[in-house]
């Protein structure tokens, strides 16, 4: 059952959540409540905002803590938060985790892991330096002990039947799994988070059947319902279902959670930008469930189902055509190869817009290359095939162009990565490879992306 006294901060954002209410009646705050899933231990009861997995007893964790927390909410949070205008994990998330120890180790291991791997926050000496503060117990081990941490508090506690309800156990394995994600996007081992997506999924179905996918509401205290919809719940569900999308199609496996979650989103009715955005993710999921098939669904039999693939480009042309034009982009410029112009610029105003528009892309390129028509062999089917590897390069270049034209949102690059990843071997002029490299490595020095393997990948083959 939902926590009353953490879903009371969601309807007042001026509630301190490690304060407990000093009026009769109120809810017991987790630090004195022995049932509360996020209940300090008793070291975290002498210091319930600041303990922490101690690798070190020289490491001020108090001061650590605190800057790791306002790095994750300054710095990193607006990438959960991609179509959600009500910024749940910016600004909602970082309180909570105040008081709920697994969801603060999940963001202190993706903030210090994000610190780490970015030169530009190192000083002269090689120290890890944020607005000022230089951090020089901040490495390796301290992140790994604050995962450690996390993972197993989430696996314990997604065994209880009443803690996986708890969505603050959500937020925190959502958050972990990004990080899990972004570290190794080509680990070659099937299994790698095999252990890690169960448990992610245990949170996932517990909670979403009972607020579904649900629009975004424009506050959750505005619904008048004695039931509202918990809205950090819902916004942890879609920023799972991106990451799923990200999984299946980067692995080219079977969607790990059914669709049927969004069928209230299958419509071409007047909405807010945000749900325009999560409509086009969530048709780019459905073809990837046409493509590799899900939990509910067996992959497309490619010479039997022309029908299902002729279905979702009707509706693919459908959506377009009905986006509002706040979705066009801003500004323009094609590519210019003679200028050195690889790719394209395309300037869009607000990132849930450029989130919609990269997974169109995506959803165009899975529909070419498993159109069940074309021809596979005789009179035609060369000729095809290069225009089908003409337009999944096109649609690579804009996808990078969408991402170094809207440089701020990191989010943006993940598209991209995963357009090279799949793809990048087709590139076969230089000039066009060394460009693809430098997205990867803007990717790697500006926003925290481990791309490296991926560019030696990538070098390998083009040799």
């Amino acid at each position: 059952m939902a926590n009353t006294w953490v879903n009371q901060d969601e309807h007042n954002d001026n509630d301190i959540i490690d304060s407990p209410a000093d009026n009769d009646g109120s809810p017991i705050p987790p630090e004195i409540d022995p049932q509360h899933p996020c209940r300090p231990s008793s070291r975290e009861q002498r210091n319930p905002t600041h303990a922490e997995p101690d690798p070190s007893p020289s490491v001020d964790h108090g001061r650590l803590t605190a800057i790791l927390l306002r790095y994750f909410t300054e710095e990193v949070a607006a990438r959960f938060d991609l179509c959600d205008p009500e910024r749940h994990f910016t600004q909602l998330v970082p309180r909570r985790a105040r008081a709920c120890a697994p969801l603060r180790h999940a963001i202190l291991t993706t903030a210090a892991r994000h610190l780490i791997r970015l030169q530009r926050h190192r000083n002269t000496a090689g120290v890890v330096e944020w607005q000022g503060h230089a951090l020089p117990d901040l490495t390796e081990a301290v992140a790994l002990a604050y995962h450690t941490a996390c993972i197993t508090d989430l696996l314990a506690l997604s065994m209880d039947p009443d803690q996986i309800h708890n969505d603050n156990l959500l937020a925190a394995a959502i958050i972990l799994r990004t990080d899990e994600e972004m570290d190794a996007p080509l680990r070659e081992n099937p299994e790698d988070q095999e252990v890690f997506l169960r448990m992610l999924n245990v949170f996932i179905s517990a909670q979403v059947p009972h607020d579904a996918a649900l629009p975004h509401s424009s506050s959750p205290s505005s619904n008048c319902s004695s039931d509202p919809p918990n809205g950090l719940r819902q916004a942890a569900f879609w920023v799972a279902l991106r990451q799923e999308v990200f999984t299946s199609f980067m692995k080219q496996r079977p969607l790990s959670f059914p669709l049927s979650y969004c069928d209230a989103f299958r419509t071409l009715s007047p909405a807010t930008d945000a749900v325009w955005a999560d409509r086009l993710i969530i048709f780019c999921a459905d073809v990837l469930e046409y493509c590799y098939g899900s939990q509910d669904v067996a992959p497309a039999s490619q010479s039997a189902s022309p029908h299902r693939w002729h279905e979702l480009v009707t509706y693919q042309d459908q959506l377009h055509a009905c986006l509002p034009a706040s979705f066009e982009p801003l500004y323009v410029r094609p590519p210019d190869p003679d200028r050195g112009q690889v790719f394209p610029e395309i300037w869009h105003l607000d990132p849930c817009h450029v989130t919609g528009m990269t997974h169109r892309e995506l959803s165009r390129l899975l529909l070419l290359v498993f159109d069940p028509t074309r021809p596979r062999l005789g009179p035609g089917s060369t000729a095809q095939h290069r225009v089908i590897v003409d337009s999944v390069r096109a649609i690579v270049l804009r996808l990078c162009g969408m991402a170094l034209s809207n440089r701020q949102s990191a989010p943006t690059f993940i598209e991209a990565l995963m357009g090279i990843t799949t793809c990048g071997e087709y590139f076969e002029l230089p000039k066009e490879q060394k460009a693809l490299l430098g997205v990867l490595e803007v990717m790697r020095l500006e926003h925290a992306f481990p791309t490296q393997r991926v560019e030696d990948r990538l070098t390998v083959a083009w040799q």
